[in-house]
């Protein structure tokens, strides 16, 4: 896979990872209008970082990233970036109790509400894991305590977040224990007050193998896709008041890795699965189903221009992300490789004049890059 970024760099003009960048006028490494492509990995956090998530905020990027190491509790860290992912900011804890039980430092979410941010993750401070969402400052730092959005008697984890209009919404996973009794729900949550504002509706007609539901907001909608077993990738669209639009389609998959991702894309969205894609409308037509060329998708970003997908080799030890046209769905060059044997799945976010992306590495560091195509 080393071997074929070269080819994509030159394609670019690019350097390794990206480029020799020009300088921008204030120092930084400025991508726009003629276009340097990739801008150096930036590490943002110490060695110790499980998990990691990612928002835009105007000016650049926040960054959330939940510790892995020892016995617990866990911290949750946000920190401030720039447009080039350079830290402008100290890290800040922002779970005041922190994450209980290793399980949930595996998946956090952020979202950008009218008032700054609210972050989701699970912990597990009595007999099962719940899902908690905390408010966060524009600056990122932690306004209030601990909210607690799921008080239920089975496992709640593998919280995401996502805004459409003015609704934000919470997927997550439910888990009796019994390996084939889980399913995905969806929520309108109120990100101040931590709560609901409807009861939660389950997304699956049956007990679903799925661990980790994605969920994307355009103006006038939600979509979410999960995978109901191994051979499937299942999506509904669900409108602002939390009404679904359409009835839960599925599509023949097969593949064992079984986390999709999902992004707007124009009027419509796209889903990943493995190495296939799947572009539909709000009404769940499929309009297209183009193919990777080597990632396995875990998360999915666009813009007008690029449809950006990242995700691991076919044996989970290398993190890729491939860049295709976002009308025609031609690859933009090959697969690049960003790092050996990742400690997380990747995060991306759309940004106005990109996109940026973070992981966390072979080293518990927390990496951000960002890339204008």
């Amino acid at each position: 896979m080393r071997a074929l970024f070269p080819v994509f760099a030159a394609m670019l003009g690019c350097g390794r990872l990206g480029f020799e960048p020009r300088a921008s006028p204030d120092g930084g490494l400025d991508g726009a209008p003629t276009g340097c492509q990739l801008h150096p990995a930036q590490q943002v956090s110490d060695a110790t970082a499980n998990t990691v998530a990612l928002a835009w905020t105007g000016d650049g990027y926040l960054v959330a990233w939940i510790d892995g190491l020892g016995q617990g509790p866990y911290a949750v860290h946000t920190r401030r970036l720039d447009r080039w992912g350079v830290p402008v900011s100290p890290a800040a804890v922002v779970s005041s109790a922190g994450v209980t039980g290793y399980s949930g430092t595996d998946d956090a979410s952020l979202q950008a509400t009218a008032g700054g941010y609210a972050i989701a993750y699970a912990s597990q401070p009595g007999p099962r894991y719940q899902v908690y969402m905390n408010t966060l400052a524009l600056d990122g730092t932690r306004v209030g305590g601990d909210g607690r959005l799921t008080s239920t008697n089975v496992d709640e984890f593998d919280p995401r977040l996502a805004s459409a209009g003015n609704s934000v919404a919470a997927v997550y996973n439910s888990y009796t224990g019994v390996t084939t009794d889980r399913w995905n729900n969806f929520g309108l949550v109120d990100p101040v007050s931590h709560a609901f504002t409807m009861q939660p509706i389950r997304l699956s007609s049956m007990p679903s193998r799925s661990g980790t539901p994605a969920i994307a907001g355009g103006p006038t909608s939600f979509a979410v896709a999960w995978e109901e077993n191994v051979a499937s990738l299942d999506f509904v669209v669900i409108d602002v008041t939390g009404q679904p639009l359409t009835t839960v389609k599925s599509l023949a998959i097969s593949s064992d890795f079984g986390e999709p991702g999902l992004a707007v894309l124009g009027s419509g969205f796209v889903a990943g699965k493995a190495t296939a894609l799947v572009v539909f409308d709000q009404t769940g037509t499929v309009l297209a189903t183009p193919m990777l060329q080597a990632t396995y998708v875990t998360t999915l970003a666009a813009d007008s221009a690029h449809l950006v997908a990242a995700g691991t080799d076919s044996q989970d030890n290398q993190l890729l992300l491939e860049i295709l046209d976002s009308t025609t769905f031609a690859p933009l060059g090959a697969p690049i490789l960003l790092a050996d044997y990742p400690l997380s799945a990747p995060a991306i976010v759309t940004a106005p004049d990109g996109f940026g992306v973070a992981w966390v590495d072979s080293s518990r560091i927390v990496e951000v890059m960002t890339l204008c195509p």
